[in-house]
């Protein structure tokens, strides 16, 4: 954007960095409970936890779980 300041011309510019957020995925099986980062889950279905990446952006992750129940 430019402007005159005293009437001499001035020319200020922004320069904008942009950090992607990421995101990944991974599938699990297990037998009647699994924990993941703390958190135990005993249903099937699809889970997400967002992170801190090494850029300081939100990193999402989404976990496919599939629990399966033994005949105990």
């Amino acid at each position: 954007m430019g402007y005159e300041v005293e009437g001499c011309p001035r020319l200020d510019s922004t320069i904008v960095t942009i950090i992607a957020s990421t995101t990944g995925e991974s599938s699990e099986t297990a037998c009647n409970s699994y924990t993941w980062e703390g958190t135990e889950y005993t249903t099937s279905d699809d889970y997400e936890k967002t992170f801190t990446n090494a850029a300081g952006c939100d990193s999402v992750h989404t976990l496919h779980l599939t629990i399966n129940y033994s005949n105990t």
